[in-house]
């Protein structure tokens, strides 16, 4: 999935590099030997043990740029992404350890804990899997903030996945855009819109004006890179730049349509119209339209 995703970037293996490492590591904490008498008889008991600490401490020590941002990964691989200028007002021996936050294990036990028997984990790692030390790159390496979270949707992605295979679970495929079927149906539902009876003259002059917008949008060129429709209030953006949006795709051969919208109310309402206009017959739309806020 790294490499998928780091198609383009110009330090692309380092991406990859990054990512690598933190799903190796991330989970070293799992070995302590009070961690393992849960896992190897499952109770469904929590773990005893702090289990995120020990790859953050074992990746910051590989004093790489790859390995560092890994760690970083690994730190939030529960808790989501730092607030990094908040990291870096904590004593230096904290900074990026423990979970400073948590009510079940006080981060300066943790850090002692981890500090006592991170050897032994590296150790039992290296068995498990017949591996030496990592070798990691001396290359300079500063991942964008778009970066990390591409990395981070990486691995806590393969994560789940592997969570959902280890207790039989079927992983489910993510739907396919289907560009044109999606096109066709929101054409159906812009026509039967057009053929509402809206009462005022006035409506149905606005409504007309609506079509050609439709029309305008589904019918220009999808080469360009980069389009601007600029259009008032109430004039039918939201089916009408979809509709380009899809044609694009289909033209492309492109996997996914993102709208990005400014306020959640506006979003919840573009949400309720894509469901309506773009699921087909036997889908269900909260898998077709994924709001995120």
């Amino acid at each position: 999935m790294a490499a998928e995703a780091a198609g383009g970037l110009p330090h692309a293996a380092a991406f990859v590099e990054m990512v690598a490492l933190a799903t190796e590591f991330h989970d070293m904490g799992k070995l302590d030997d009070d961690n393992q008498r849960v896992l190897t008889a499952p109770t469904g008991k929590p773990l005893p043990r702090e289990h995120v600490d020990a790859g953050v401490k074992f990746l910051f020590s590989l004093r790489s740029h790859t390995a560092s941002f890994a760690g970083m990964l690994a730190y939030s691989h529960h808790r989501g992404l730092p607030d990094v200028p908040a990291q870096q007002t904590r004593p230096k021996v904290e900074m990026w350890r423990g979970d400073e936050d948590s009510r079940r294990f006080p981060f300066v036990a943790t850090i002692a804990h981890t500090n006592a028997n991170l050897p032994e984990y590296l150790r039992r790692h290296q068995d498990a899997l017949r591996v030496g030390s990592p070798i990691v790159s001396t290359e300079r390496y500063a991942p964008t903030a778009l970066d990390l979270r591409m990395a981070m949707s990486c691995l806590a992605d393969a994560d789940h996945g592997d969570t959902a295979r280890h207790y039989g679970e079927p992983l489910q495929e993510a739907p396919k855009l289907l560009a044109s079927e999606r096109l066709a149906a929101l054409d159906d539902y812009v026509c039967n819109l057009a053929k509402q009876e809206w009462g005022s003259e006035q409506e149905r002059e606005r409504t007309g004006s609506r079509q050609v917008l439709y029309t305008d949008c589904r019918n220009a060129d999808t080469n360009p890179v980069l389009y601007a429709c600029d259009s008032p209030v109430g004039s039918g953006k939201t089916t009408a730049v979809m509709a380009h949006l899809l044609q694009a795709a289909a033209n492309k051969g492109l996997r996914r349509v993102f709208v990005v919208l400014p306020y959640t109310n506006i979003i919840d309402q573009s949400v309720e119209a894509y469901r309506k206009a773009l699921v087909l017959p036997g889908e269900a739309p909260e898998q077709i339209i994924a709001a995120h806020h």
